[in-house]
């Protein structure tokens, strides 16, 4: 992106990318997990970006959204799949039934797609 203005582009597969701007402009280059950079605008740029050292706490995906385990209140149940892997399952009831602790799990129906 240049500095201050709307004129920005994105890489290719390959890390390429084209992009005008008027001379000794200023580029602000960013990319999730990276480190933001400025730079001076030159002709045929190379830029390598520097991997952001970032610790990430414990999150918790609950039903209705998502927590830092550190202030998450109440039980809390963990599925791995490799309590399963070795075994033919195909719908989340059969992954839940007696491996999560005071999760009751019943089939009303047994058509597919029922509840």
């Amino acid at each position: 992106m240049e500095k201050g203005t709307q004129n920005g582009t994105v890489t290719d597969m390959d890390g390429r990318f084209k992009l005008s701007v008027s001379q000794g402009a200023q580029i602000a280059i960013s990319y999730i997990g990276f480190t933001s950079q400025t730079l001076r605008a030159s002709d045929n740029m190379k830029v390598t970006l520097q991997q952001e050292d970032l610790s990430l706490n414990d999150v918790v995906v609950i039903g209705y959204g998502t927590a830092k385990r550190s202030d998450l209140t109440g039980s809390l149940s963990q599925v791995s799949s490799k309590s399963f892997q070795d075994q033919n399952v195909t719908t989340l009831d059969q992954v839940l039934q007696g491996r999560a602790a005071g999760v009751q799990v019943s089939n009303t129906m047994g058509a597919p797609g029922s509840d």
